[in-house]
């Protein structure tokens, strides 16, 4: 073999061995994921059953729509979640994650966001009538009123 030809078999070997590693890691990876996603949607029917759903993972979860009043989401993790045109109308969302969360058009009058974060949420729409928005993030998000919020970015 020449010189051109063994490098370039060793160079094609050393991209199967890198192939091989990523598909490998892919299958280790691909249980876990599978596991999170099972568990989001077991946290969804439970919210949607009761309720409830305290310090529960629901990213990206798809709840637009629901009727969730007088929901208790304390510390929900709702990073992504799709919750556009739902009935959030005195719920509790007190240290709740909302980061990218889609709440365009939901009902949130009356409540309770104290301390949750909203840093890039879409709430075009939303009605916040009464809505307790005490220490919460709003950096980035997009408020009823069309404008981008600056509340909790940091200088």
């Amino acid at each position: 073999m020449t010189n051109d030809q063994l490098s370039m078999t060793k160079h094609f070997q050393q991209s199967l061995f890198a192939i091989a590693g990523i598909l490998s890691l892919a299958v280790s990876i691909s249980p876990a994921v599978q596991g999170e996603t099972s568990q989001v949607q077991r946290n969804t029917q439970q919210l949607l059953n009761t309720k409830q759903c305290l310090d529960c993972n629901l990213t990206l979860a798809w709840l637009q729509g629901a009727k969730l009043h007088s929901a208790d989401l304390r510390g929900a993790n709702m990073r992504e979640a799709a919750l556009s045109v739902a009935d959030l109308r005195g719920a509790d969302l007190r240290g709740a994650s909302l980061v990218y969360a889609d709440l365009s058009g939901a009902n949130l009058s009356g409540a309770n966001l104290k301390g949750a974060d909203l840093s890039g949420a879409n709430l075009s729409g939303a009605v916040l009538d009464g809505t307790n928005l005490s220490g919460v993030n709003l950096c980035g998000a997009n408020m009823p009123n069309g404008k981008e919020s600056q509340q909790g970015c940091q200088q």
